[in-house]
């Protein structure tokens, strides 16, 4: 990041966002979080291939629902927020035990590991449930417009939540190309979003 665009505040980027959809203004929020946020998420979640997935939602959520941010608080703290409560998600969904806030997680992709979070309160009020839905319904049709060879990638990793062994299994094909393939798949779908952008 170069040292003008240190300078800039994130109020002034968000508001470059909000009038004019800077896209210079996207990658300069997207260049000084993405490092801090992908720990925090990786420490949570402790799987390096999920907690990319995790971190490129959480920027996309953020991104798309800046007419709901209150510049009143840090930007960091609300996109902080939104990835820690996404990452929750993620852990309850797997069944994993996140009751203790220091307690010894073990899963297949890591050995034994301690870690110490806050927990946030993940529960959504009726209106950002609704806003939820809408987006995700928004989504789904974004992703059916996409080339097949992506979209089944796509579906089978976000929405069927299948792990990236699983889905070189299902299509019969090295995992190395599932990671590539899937890195190109979420490229095309965050350029696709960006030309949606207002629709989300």
């Amino acid at each position: 990041m170069t040292q003008k665009a240190k300078k800039i505040s994130d109020k002034e980027l968000i508001l470059r966002i909000k009038t004019n959809s800077d896209q210079k203004a996207y990658a300069i929020l997207l260049n000084r979080y993405k490092n801090s946020l992908m720990f925090t998420v990786l420490k949570m979640i402790n799987n390096r291939d999920d907690a990319e997935d995790i971190t490129m939602q959480a920027f996309t959520k953020a991104f798309k629902n800046l007419e709901s941010y209150n510049d009143q608080y840090a930007f960091s703290t609300w996109l902080f927020k939104i990835a820690s409560n996404a990452s929750i998600d993620f852990l309850r969904k797997r069944k994993l035990k996140t009751t203790s806030l220091d307690n010894t997680l073990n899963n297949e992709d890591s050995n034994s590991t301690t870690f110490s979070q806050n927990i946030l309160d993940p529960e959504l009020d009726p209106e950002e449930k609704y806003v939820l839905k809408q987006r995700n319904r928004l989504m789904q049709e974004v992703v059916e417009s996409m080339n097949p060879k992506y979209k089944d990638l796509i579906k089978m990793r976000f929405f069927e939540e299948l792990k990236y062994e699983e889905i070189a299994e299902r299509l019969n094909i090295p995992l190395g190309t599932v990671k590539v393939r899937l890195s190109r798949a979420k490229g095309l779908l965050t350029q696709i979003l960006q030309e949606h952008k207002d629709k989300f």
